[in-house]
This record gives C-alpha cells, structure tokens and sequence, in this order.
C-alpha cells in the first residue's frame, strides 16, 4: 500500500478518507492534506494549526469543540453547537477558561434579511414581541431577495439599518470572514458559544414542552433560568447532568 492511502500512523484509511485526500491532492497538487484516525493524536501533533472547522455529526460537535479549544485552537462549528443544556454549559465555560474564539455555524446572523430583522427589532419597531398577533411583523426565510413584511414602511431603512449594523458591530456580511477576522483581532464573533448554549436551550426547553404536553414558565433571574413549577416527569437527559429544570450561564 503506498503512502497516500495511509494514515499519517500508517493505518489503511477507509475508502471515503481515501477519496477525499486523493480530491484534495488534486485540488491542490500535492500531499499534504494528512488522515487520522483519533481527533487527539492531531491535536497533539498539529500544533501548527491555529483553528479547526468541526464538521462531524451532531453528536460530537461540541466533545470536539470542547477537546480542539482545551488544546489551543480557535473553533468554527456546524450547528448545533450543543445538543444538551450541560453541553451547552460546558461549552461556553471552556470557552472563557481558555480564551478561545469560536463561532457556530448559524450563517443567518450575518445576512443582511435577517439582520434587518434583529435590528428592529432592537429599535422597537416592531412594538412588542408576542406569540400570536398579526399587527406588525415581518417574515425571512432562505431564498428571500427581501423580507415579507406588514407594511412596505419597515422596508424602507433597508440598507442604512444594515450599514448602521455593520459600522456599528465592525462585522461584516460574511459569517467565515468574521469568524476569522476575530481569530486575528481576538474579539467575540456574532454566534459565539453563548449565542450557541442558548438558542440550543431555547430548542430543548420547547422540546421538553411537548414531551409534557403542557406549557412552562420559564423565570429569568440573574444569570438563572429556572422552571416554576417543575413539572413531573421532566425530561433530564434534555436538561443539567442533576437532572433540574435549570442553566448557569
């Protein structure tokens, strides 16, 4: 067996990995791109990388994040970033102990429909926000040129709105460019872990809701969520490793 269908240990690699080293040696006209079979022996190895790009199945998205931060490296990660609450929590912790930036891959809040969207909401201008009602709203999906909106007047600060935004936060419309660009300037990108911990307990706690069938009200208080009442038969596995309707982030 030649060189280029091992692993960098020497171990065979599958037919996939093979495919994909042969396409990216075509790509870019060399050998260079290495196989492992164990995420640790190139963590352990590479120390010449800088930032990793998690692209695994759910279920190790955030084990890998966590793993590649814990040895230095800057994350992109698919979404979700977590798919636990403790995950979640783990996540961002690791984050802030060893000072790493990361970014998960919800590309929507760096485009321009949907920052449209957050901004006014943030001004108000969409009064305010309910479940139901159909006064004042506006309406993104994929593939939209422009948002659907109640009235064409929420339309017409399109682009000075998302001007403001991007002087405003110095980001641009490109969810990879700013995650790189924080890698260099070392500031928090617009998904870091924190937006990835909560938009993911925000899923689980609705999930939880129809496990139950029945609603929950959800208290904020400081840096607590907390459930009152808690209800029978919660669903631990979606919440903290003790099993309580609760988060610390």
């Amino acid at each position: 067996m030649t060189k280029a269908m091992q692993h960098s240990s020497g171990v065979p690699l599958s037919r996939r990995q093979f495919l994909t080293r042969a396409f990216a040696a075509g790509k870019y006209g060399n050998h260079d791109c290495a196989a492992y079979r164990d995420m640790r022996e190139l963590l352990a190895l590479r120390t010449d990388i800088d930032a990793m790009l998690i692209a695994t199945g759910d279920r190790w998205h955030a084990p890998a994040s966590i793993l590649a931060m814990q040895a230095g490296k800057d994350v992109y990660c698919e979404k979700p970033g977590a798919l636990t609450i403790a995950q979640g929590q783990a996540l961002v912790a690791t984050t802030r102990r060893y000072g790493r930036v990361f970014q998960t891959g919800a590309q929507r809040a760096s485009e321009a429909n949907f920052i449209l969207a957050g901004e006014l909401v943030r001004q108000g201008r969409l009064g305010k926000i309910q479940y139901e009602g159909t006064e004042v709203w506006i309406a993104i999906a994929d593939g939209y040129g422009r948002p659907d909106v109640s009235s064409p007047l929420l339309l017409s600060d399109y682009q000075r709105l998302v001007q403001d935004y991007t002087a405003r936060t110095q980001r641009p419309l490109n969810h990879v460019r700013n995650f790189l660009d924080c890698v260099r300037s070392r500031r928090s990108p617009v998904t870091g872990a924190e937006v990835a911990h909560r938009t993911m307990t925000t899923n689980l706690i609705m999930d939880i809701c129809l496990d139950l069938k029945r609603d929950l009200k959800w208290i904020r208080s400081g840096r607590n969520l907390s459930a009152t009442p808690r209800p029978t038969g919660c669903v631990p596995a979606r919440c903290a490793p003790r099993g309580r309707c609760d988060e610390n982030v």
